[in-house]
């Protein structure tokens, strides 16, 4: 056996050697005690929940805590799965043309090859989504038109770990900036654009896959926008259209039959004035519940500009989820819209008070969302197999203001401020 040197056996005896492993972190976990609510319509009155390296291992009402667990005693709390936020917008930094990556598209409106992986993580935005429930969202570049790629994360503290999914969609809103000078500068102009973009990435590749088949002829230029638009335009890759109003709902599922892509929108809480219509394409929808507030007239305030149509929106906005429930659309729900994540909780009370079924509303934002980002196998229930993401609540989650005390997120814990710490603090699994 070759002797050590003098200089690694001291680093040794000093405890500083810089191969000696630091202390593990707890690995595996028992949440002893809590009620359980497995999925939309399925609940433990009282069970145990074991996480191992991040992941579910056991589920049950007789499940005994592993030697090695950390003890978690949760009498009294409720465990729901992870919620997914399925369209969280991150802002981007504005391009000038002149500013533009070589081989990108000249309309600045074109930028697909954009990846939020880049910029995906804001920590400020993240805690909140936390400290609303959320594990998961998808997180798409801010913009307009062509906006890039979005990417499916977990909410922890490194980006790295929690990336998922790195090209989930592709992010599309047809309307024109505000301010903009050049083409195009009307919403026809977006259109037209937007489908002649998808036409030429469908010929940037075969004119590319042609050359390569024949190099004699001329060669093809390269765009980046292209070649990154190329799987969207193929059906390849989903595109996903942020809408403004209904009729934007409608435009966009026709552009989608149109062009042969694969996609789903963002609804904008106006379906019902539409629903017949927009109920007879195939739609999966991710719905912000973002509902107005009362319009402040009478003994209240003078505003004498409340119109009969907003006046009417009013009335008629929380009832939007229900209906669409009722007319058989497949939808999630998003925080999208709200002044934050956490608002959501009002406003779904809201939404139920109308009709909306509350085994629904935890569908909208655990399973429907998870199987519309490819992740059923891995989230949207509390099962073995899955990811160690849960939200740790004292009573009900389904409630104007739920006592969110935390979340695990890949089986660290996160114990929110209203938990009764002065800052949100992540507890396990460092």
């Amino acid at each position: 056996m070759a002797s050590r040197s003098p200089a690694l056996a001291a680093l040794i005896l000093a405890g500083t050697c810089p191969l000696a492993a630091a202390e593990a972190p707890v690995a595996t976990h028992a949440l002893v005690g809590a009620r359980i609510v497995v999925a939309p319509g399925r609940t433990l009155p009282s069970g145990t929940v074991v996480l191992r390296d991040g992941v579910i291992v056991a589920v049950g009402s007789n499940v005994a805590a592993p030697a090695d667990a950390r003890i978690w005693d949760l009498a009294g709390k409720t465990l729901y799965p992870g919620l997914i936020d399925a369209w969280v917008p991150r802002i981007w930094p504005e391009e000038k043309a002149e500013d533009a990556p070589q081989a990108a598209h000249e309309n600045t409106l074109v930028r697909p090859q954009r990846s939020v992986v880049d910029r995906l993580r804001d920590e400020k935005q993240w805690q909140a989504l936390r400290a609303a429930g959320f594990t998961t969202a998808l997180v798409v570049p801010e913009g307009s038109v062509l906006r890039g790629r979005g990417a499916v994360a977990n909410l922890g503290d490194d980006p790295r770990a929690a990336l998922i999914v790195p090209d989930a969609v592709q992010a599309v809103r047809l309307a024109v900036p505000r301010g903009r000078d050049g083409y195009p500068e009307s919403l026809m102009g977006v259109v037209a654009l937007f489908r002649q973009t998808m036409l030429d990435a469908r010929w940037h590749r075969q004119a590319h896959a042609a050359h390569g088949a024949d190099p004699a002829q001329a060669r093809p230029r390269f765009d980046a926008a292209l070649a990154a638009l190329e799987p969207a335009a193929h059906g390849e890759t989903t595109v996903v259209f942020e809408c403004d109003d209904a009729i934007a709902v409608l435009r966009a599922q026709r552009l989608a039959a149109e062009l042969g892509l694969r996609a789903w929108l963002v609804g904008s809480g106006e379906e019902y004035r539409r629903l017949a219509e927009i109920a007879a394409r195939p739609a999966q929808l991710v719905l912000p519940v973002a509902f107005p507030e009362r319009p402040k007239v009478g003994d209240e305030g003078d505003d004498l500009t409340v119109g009969l149509d907003e006046l009417r929106h009013w009335e008629e906005a929380p009832s939007n989820p229900a209906r669409l429930a009722e007319a058989k659309l497949t939808f999630a729900l998003t925080s999208f819209r709200q002044k934050e994540p956490r608002a959501i909780w009002k406003q779904l009370v809201r939404a139920i008070e109308r009709g909306l079924e509350p085994d629904v509303a935890l569908a909208a934002l655990t399973r429907t969302p998870a199987e519309l980002l490819g992740l059923s196998g891995r989230a949207g229930a509390i099962e073995p197999g899955k990811m160690a993401n849960l939200v740790v609540v004292e009573g009900d989650l389904l409630v104007a203001e739920p006592k969110i005390e935390g979340v695990w997120i890949d089986g660290a814990y996160y114990r929110t401020e209203e938990s009764g710490g002065k800052a949100e603090k992540k507890e396990a699994g460092q």
